[in-house]
Protein backbone atom coordinates (compact mmCIF):
# COMPACT_ATOMS: atom_id res chain seq x y z
CA UNK A 1 0.00 0.00 0.00
CA UNK A 2 2.78 2.43 0.92
CA UNK A 3 4.59 1.68 -2.35
CA UNK A 4 1.48 2.47 -4.41
CA UNK A 5 0.83 5.70 -2.51
CA UNK A 6 4.49 6.66 -2.90
CA UNK A 7 4.17 6.49 -6.69
CA UNK A 8 1.09 8.72 -6.79
CA UNK A 9 1.42 12.45 -7.29
CA UNK A 10 -1.17 15.24 -7.16
CA UNK A 11 -2.30 14.59 -10.74
CA UNK A 12 -2.99 10.93 -9.93
CA UNK A 13 -5.08 11.86 -6.92
CA UNK A 14 -7.00 14.48 -8.90
CA UNK A 15 -7.81 12.18 -11.79
CA UNK A 16 -8.85 9.39 -9.43
CA UNK A 17 -11.14 11.70 -7.45
CA UNK A 18 -12.71 13.06 -10.65
CA UNK A 19 -13.50 9.51 -11.77
CA UNK A 20 -16.31 9.32 -9.20
CA UNK A 21 -19.58 10.22 -10.84
CA UNK A 22 -21.64 10.78 -7.68
CA UNK A 23 -20.85 12.65 -4.48
CA UNK A 24 -22.10 9.71 -2.43
CA UNK A 25 -19.65 7.36 -4.16
CA UNK A 26 -16.81 9.77 -3.44
CA UNK A 27 -17.89 10.14 0.18
CA UNK A 28 -18.06 6.36 0.59
CA UNK A 29 -14.59 5.97 -0.92
CA UNK A 30 -13.10 8.62 1.36
CA UNK A 31 -14.71 7.18 4.47
CA UNK A 32 -13.53 3.65 3.63
CA UNK A 33 -10.03 4.96 2.91
CA UNK A 34 -9.84 6.85 6.20
CA UNK A 35 -11.03 3.77 8.08
CA UNK A 36 -8.39 1.67 6.32
CA UNK A 37 -5.68 4.18 7.20
CA UNK A 38 -6.85 4.24 10.83
CA UNK A 39 -6.67 0.46 11.00
CA UNK A 40 -3.27 0.25 9.32
CA UNK A 41 -1.78 2.97 11.50
CA UNK A 42 -3.27 1.51 14.68
CA UNK A 43 -2.21 -2.06 13.93
CA UNK A 44 1.20 -1.79 12.34
CA UNK A 45 2.15 -4.60 10.01
CA UNK A 46 5.87 -4.19 10.68
CA UNK A 47 7.67 -5.24 13.86
CA UNK A 48 8.25 -2.39 16.31
CA UNK A 49 12.01 -2.37 15.67
CA UNK A 50 11.36 -1.60 11.97
CA UNK A 51 10.87 2.05 12.85
CA UNK A 52 11.96 3.35 9.45
CA UNK A 53 9.35 1.26 7.61
CA UNK A 54 6.66 2.39 10.04
CA UNK A 55 7.70 6.00 9.41
CA UNK A 56 7.69 5.52 5.61
CA UNK A 57 4.22 3.98 5.76
CA UNK A 58 2.89 6.76 7.98
CA UNK A 59 4.47 9.44 5.74
CA UNK A 60 2.64 8.06 2.71
CA UNK A 61 -0.63 7.82 4.61
CA UNK A 62 -0.22 11.41 5.76
CA UNK A 63 0.47 12.58 2.20
CA UNK A 64 -2.69 10.79 0.99
CA UNK A 65 -4.74 12.17 3.86
CA UNK A 66 -3.59 15.69 2.99
CA UNK A 67 -4.68 15.18 -0.62
CA UNK A 68 -8.05 13.82 0.49
CA UNK A 69 -8.47 16.66 2.99
CA UNK A 70 -8.31 19.13 0.11
CA UNK A 71 -11.01 17.12 -1.66
CA UNK A 72 -13.16 17.08 1.48
CA UNK A 73 -12.81 20.83 1.85
CA UNK A 74 -13.67 21.55 -1.78
CA UNK A 75 -16.49 19.04 -2.19
CA UNK A 76 -18.19 18.79 1.19
CA UNK A 77 -17.37 21.84 3.30
CA UNK A 78 -18.54 24.71 1.15
CA UNK A 79 -20.94 27.14 2.78
CA UNK A 80 -23.84 25.82 0.70
CA UNK A 81 -23.13 22.17 1.44
CA UNK A 82 -25.69 20.14 3.35
CA UNK A 83 -22.91 18.07 4.93
CA UNK A 84 -21.50 21.23 6.50
CA UNK A 85 -24.89 22.22 7.90
CA UNK A 86 -25.40 18.75 9.38
CA UNK A 87 -21.90 18.57 10.84
CA UNK A 88 -22.31 21.95 12.53
CA UNK A 89 -24.60 20.58 15.13
CA UNK A 90 -28.08 19.61 14.09
CA UNK A 91 -29.08 17.39 16.99
CA UNK A 92 -25.73 17.38 18.82
CA UNK A 93 -25.11 18.85 22.27
CA UNK A 94 -23.30 22.16 22.33
CA UNK A 95 -19.77 21.77 23.76
CA UNK A 96 -19.94 25.14 25.50
CA UNK A 97 -19.13 25.32 29.18
CA UNK A 98 -22.02 25.64 31.58
CA UNK A 99 -21.25 29.31 32.31
CA UNK A 100 -21.84 30.20 28.69
CA UNK A 101 -25.31 28.68 28.76
CA UNK A 102 -26.70 30.07 32.00
CA UNK A 103 -29.12 32.27 30.11
CA UNK A 104 -30.81 29.13 28.77
CA UNK A 105 -30.71 27.35 32.12
CA UNK A 106 -29.74 24.06 30.57
CA UNK A 107 -26.74 22.85 32.52
CA UNK A 108 -26.33 19.14 33.01
CA UNK A 109 -24.57 17.13 35.73
CA UNK A 110 -21.41 17.04 33.59
CA UNK A 111 -21.18 20.83 33.68
CA UNK A 112 -21.60 21.02 29.93
CA UNK A 113 -24.42 22.78 28.22
CA UNK A 114 -27.26 20.36 27.51
CA UNK A 115 -29.15 22.34 24.89
CA UNK A 116 -28.77 21.43 21.24
CA UNK A 117 -27.03 23.86 18.91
Amino acid sequence: MAAILNQMDEAHYSSYIQAFSARTDLMDFLMETFILFKDLIGKTVYPSDWMVMNMVQNREFLRAINQFADTLTQMFLSSSSLELQVSRGAGRPCPALSGACESRGSRGASGLCQHFC
